[in-house]
């Protein structure tokens, strides 16, 4: 799904869209006002095949992760400092926001965080939490 920057309404708009077979995207975009940028509120929610950092096997693993997304149409020239800060921000060149590629990169930074699988997990009485 692509939508021109330019053409975000300030009312919420719905999207639903899959990744792959296993992956199911959904959740609200608008342009705010306040930031001057444009604000999606998303959610990934399906099986996804992950790398055990201790063994190094793959394995499956159920994601439900939301996401809080600002977009800006270029490069961001404010230099405020925001310490609270609970979204990604995204920077599009072709003044064109394509949904699919930025929830995309949202899986792949969810694939190379650190997860174990479940052997890992019981072997040496260690039990990590992810």
């Amino acid at each position: 799904m692509t939508i021109e920057f330019r053409k975000v309404r300030q009312e919420k708009d719905d999207f639903d869209f899959a990744i792959g077979d296993n992956i199911k995207v959904k959740g609200k975009f608008f342009y705010n006002t306040a930031k001057y940028m444009v604000e999606l509120d998303a959610s990934l929610v399906g099986d996804v095949e992950v790398d055990c950092c201790r063994c190094g096997n793959m394995f499956e693993k159920h994601i439900d992760f939301d996401s809080l997304i600002l977009i800006n149409d270029g490069v961001i020239k404010n230099d405020h400092n925001d310490d609270n800060l609970d979204y990604s921000i995204y920077e599009v060149s072709n003044h064109k926001i394509d949904f699919e590629e930025i929830m995309s990169s949202e899986l792949d930074s969810l694939k190379l965080d650190y997860h174990v699988c479940e052997k890992c997990d019981n072997e040496d009485g260690l039990d990590f939490e992810y």
